[in-house]
């Protein structure tokens, strides 16, 4: 009779064999996954690195902006007080400077020749301010709400102020 022991035997070693190859591929996956966990870890760091290298140079760079703009700023002369066309305060007149219109000279200050006020524009605001008043009371007229000696008496008084 034949023996069925040589082939038994040698299914036993094929499955052995087949149990050791899955068991080494799941290890060797294992360790594949993860060596390439710490290089995308590392990969990662070296990244973070980078932005923050890259922003600690952006924030230098601002703040020496920032110092320079702050430099030129102190450097710059100090405003002009007051500002060309305004009067002075009351009571405060620098020599050369002749007060506003409607302030008192300091005591014991003269204004210099050739300063003072800027040129009065009164003369030629009051035409439109005429021509304004004369037309409110034509339309009053008009309604009836002024008598005829009425109306010529004020356009008298507008006309010769």
């Amino acid at each position: 009779m034949l023996r069925r022991r040589p082939v038994g035997r040698m299914v036993r070693v094929a499955a052995t064999t087949a149990v050791v190859a899955g068991t080494a591929t799941v290890a060797a996956n294992a360790v594949n996954n993860r060596q390439q966990a710490r290089g995308q870890q590392a990969a990662d760091l070296q990244t973070a690195e980078d932005q923050a290298a890259q922003a600690q140079q952006q924030s230098e760079e601002t703040q020496a902006q920032m110092a320079a703009m702050q430099a030129q700023m102190a450097a710059a002369p100090p405003a002009a007080y007051p500002p060309p066309g305004y009067g002075a305060p009351a009571g405060y007149a620098p020599a050369g400077y002749a007060p506003a219109p409607g302030y008192a000279p300091a005591p014991g200050y003269a204004p210099q020749p050739g300063y003072g006020p800027p040129p009065s524009e009164a003369p030629a605001a009051a035409a439109p301010d005429r021509v304004g008043q004369l037309q409110q009371l034509a339309q009053l007229h008009d309604q009836g709400v002024l008598t005829d000696a009425e109306f010529d008496e004020e356009k008298q008084r507008i006309l010769h102020g």
